[in-house]
């Protein structure tokens, strides 16, 4: 008799998903963090980011993602992220307030090229890559928090990335036969 609810033999991904989606596969065994007779090889997605994972499922072209990329290292290199700290050393005295001023002359340039461009391509479309690039929330729940119906969020919200992409490549001038090191 055969049994009908027997479970596969191995839970994951498929061989499409694996492809689609940048999987790989990692034996503990081998990085030396366990027993080989007691291994198990896991499986873990390897892409980042939204923005990456956009990129490559191609959503979002070369250019597009050059542009995602400058942004957010300048948003990194700014200092204008969250950041918790338990050094006092730098800690304001009283009568002078250094809150918010950039470290260096490196990270004044960093923020200075961060917001021109985000003055640059408008409201909209900078409240989008603020969300979606620097933030890493997807584009349809970007959408569904500007208050889009959900059956329209994903359509929605790729066309106004795409946009905010292509109107920050042309801010930074970035050539449309631009390739990526990834292809």
């Amino acid at each position: 008799m055969e049994n009908k609810d027997k479970r596969p033999e191995r839970i994951g991904p498929t061989e499409e998903q694996k492809n689609k989606a940048e999987y790989e596969t990692v034996n503990p065994a081998r990085l030396g963090n366990s027993d080989e007779q007691n291994s198990v090889e896991t499986v873990r997605n390897v892409a980042q980011t939204h923005v990456q994972k956009y990129w490559r499922k191609r959503y979002i072209t070369d250019r597009q993602f050059a542009a995602a990329e400058k942004l957010w290292q300048h948003y990194f290199h700014s200092g204008l992220s969250p950041s918790l700290t338990s050094r006092y050393e730098d800690a304001p005295t009283a009568g002078i307030n250094t809150y918010g001023m950039p470290a260096s002359e490196k990270q004044a340039a960093h923020r200075r090229e961060y917001r021109e461009a985000m003055n640059q391509i408008g409201f909209l479309c900078s409240d989008y890559l603020k969300s979606i690039v620097i933030e890493d929330i997807s584009a349809p729940e970007a959408a569904l928090r500007r208050g889009q119906p959900k059956r329209s969020a994903a359509p929605i919200g790729f066309s106004n990335l795409r946009e905010a992409l292509e109107a920050l490549a042309n801010h930074w001038n970035i050539g449309d036969n631009y390739k990526s090191e990834g292809t």
